[in-house]
């Protein structure tokens, strides 16, 4: 049974000095509450939605996975994850009307949805928009969980930057619990599948506190004790696993902000130990950086300070050595830079161990797989980019194997669909990343976006038609040799080239095959692409004026590449 006390917070105008909130104007956070069950079937594969969004806006997305109606109820023996609360929530927005997994964004009723909840292919698209939205309260919170006690003493100081339309707003704040274990209709492992962003209790009334009255430049400040229970319906409620979010709602619907954090513990003692989990770019084909990422959870109330992991390449063992700060409970991602490793064309073989823990020696658990050695091309690459309508979301870069950006291409104009051919003179015998990141994690598919890289002879060496989730990573190395213009086979031409200097355009014709890619390139003569275009054609004659620029007097080769079929023409400036 919960204790619940609230000690101050009536809104008022008082001096910045006294608050932690920012007065400067932000961007809506997010309140995804996820109405799910242990019996249905897609709501694993709603998690994985969930994730997504929290991997890529861990600091403005809050989720609450409530577990309620027809698919929540146990079976005997099972474990029941419902709370009132959760139930009256679920039948306010009409959970069961639509079905699970579904999910209230910020408690809004989009335009054109017939529904409050969403189904989970609309979760991502909703957020964006309201994260686009200037915040007219913005929020603060703090908390500390008492060990001796259980008592957990929570913050929540606000600043209203807007004026609001509504005479009152109302305060909520809840408490969630991740990494509770137990059976899971869908999963891979029914009976043991780590259920996260669980709803355990509210700390307000559940529709919230009132806030009377709210004006620009208002302050508030409210604090609530709370006693945390052993266990919920004999599910264990772990400190080390809880959050506290805190938004405030023009009413029951109508997020205007959220926010939420782990609080602080004290005389919460737990041994030290930490678990290393997978990065957000695990290792999935190919690998060529000089370090490997990993995330370390601390699983202790002290501080980690200091960390140290075997590192095996091929059963080479390297150790490295990591220092700085990951307060009780958190979680950091790290970078483990490495020697360099000897590597096989296929299946090399890593294994990362932590083995110790402020300057103490642990027995860690394991990340271990395999990679695939990084794929061969000439210094010289060409890329063709092909963007969806959100290119503002998308960076495409080339970084070398420290992980530096050596080449950033873009930015390209979001609100069209187009394709952009660029071409990349790098070093050789170097290994590098052609690397494409999306803010959001929906990766390039509205519509579906690609690339393709291509050597220097314009053959093929890499593509993805599918770039999902956070975007793709594709490593390579410039080991071939520069395609020398010698080795051309010389046939005879049926193309006509002319050279207009005055315009700086090159005129060719030549004779089209059905239905094929015409692929035209001049070349310097010692060997240096100096302009490439590729054309759709069909069967007959072909003519095309292409720009020259500025180029000196010489001798010059161009060529065009149709199918089998190659063609050189020697050109004189």
């Amino acid at each position: 049974m919960k204790l619940l006390f609230i000690l101050s917070g009536i809104v008022f105008c008082a001096s910045a000095n006294a608050y932690e909130v920012s007065t400067e104007v932000q961007k809506k956070n997010i309140l995804l509450e996820v109405f799910t069950g242990i019996h249905c079937g897609n709501c694993p594969d709603g998690d994985v939605y969930t994730d997504n969004l929290l991997t890529v806006r861990p600091e403005h997305l809050f989720a609450i996975d409530i577990h309620s109606g027809y698919y929540a109820v146990p079976n005997a023996g099972q474990p029941d994850y419902r709370i009132d609360e959760g139930e009256a929530i679920d039948l306010e927005m009409g959970a069961n009307s639509y079905g699970y997994p579904g999910a209230a964004i910020n408690r809004r009723h989009f335009p054109q949805a017939s529904l409050l909840v969403l189904g989970r292919g609309e979760w991502m698209k909703r957020s964006k928009s309201i994260h686009e939205e200037d915040a007219p309260v913005n929020l603060y919170l703090s908390s500390v969980f008492n060990g001796t006690t259980r008592e957990l003493r929570v913050t929540v100081e606000g600043y209203y930057t807007q004026q609001v339309e509504q005479s009152e707003n109302f305060l909520s704040v809840a408490l969630i619990q991740d990494n509770i274990y137990g059976y899971q209709k869908g999963a891979a492992d029914q009976n043991n599948y780590n259920h996260r962003h669980t709803l355990r209790a509210y700390l307000t009334p559940l529709w919230g506190d009132t806030l009377s009255a709210p004006q620009q430049g208002d302050y508030f400040s409210r604090e609530y004790i709370f006693t945390v229970p052993q266990a919920v319906k004999d599910i264990p409620v772990k400190a080390e696993d809880l959050e506290i979010i805190a938004f405030v709602s023009a009413d029951k619907r109508e997020v205007l902000n959220v926010t939420g954090k782990k609080p602080e513990y004290i005389n919460y003692n737990k041994p030290l130990a930490a678990t290393i989990q997978e990065p957000k770019w695990a290792i999935a084909f190919r690998y060529g950086y000089n370090f490997f990422d990993v995330r370390l959870k601390n699983e202790s109330d002290q501080t980690i300070t200091s960390a140290a992991f075997k590192v095996t390449v091929n059963g080479t063992e390297q150790t490295v050595n990591w220092s700085g700060e990951i307060a009780s409970f958190h979680t950091l991602p790290l970078r483990l830079p490495v020697e360099s490793y000897s590597m096989l064309t296929k299946d090399n073989e890593y294994k990362i161990q932590l083995s110790a823990l402020n300057g103490e020696s642990v027995n860690g658990n394991v990340l271990q797989g395999n990679f695939d050695m990084p794929a061969e091309t000439t210094p010289k690459i060409q890329i063709a980019i092909k963007t969806d309508l959100h290119a503002d979301e998308n960076t495409f870069v080339i970084r070398n194997k420290n992980g530096e950006v050596v080449h950033e291409f873009g930015p390209y104009l979001p609100g069209t669909v187009a394709t952009y051919d660029e071409t990349v003179d790098l070093e050789p015998s170097e290994t590098y990343c052609f690397e494409i990141t999306d803010s959001w994690g929906d990766g390039i598919m509205s519509p579906r976006g690609s690339y393709k890289l291509y050597k220097d002879n314009h053959s093929l060496f890499a593509q993805n038609y599918e770039i999902m989730v956070f975007g793709d990573r594709l490593f390579f190395q410039t080991t071939l040799p520069p395609t020398p213009t010698a080795l051309f086979p010389v046939e005879q031409a049926e193309t006509k080239a002319t050279v207009n200097s005055n315009q700086k355009t090159l005129e060719v014709v030549f004779r089209a095959e059905s239905n094929r890619q015409a692929e035209i390139s001049l070349y310097s003569i010692d060997g240096k692409c100096l302009l490439f275009r590729k054309f759709s054609t069909t069967e007959g004659i072909y003519s095309a004026t292409l720009p020259l620029g500025s180029l000196s007097s010489g001798i010059y080769l161009l060529t065009i590449n149709q199918g089998e079929k190659r063609e050189i023409v020697k050109l004189k400036i």
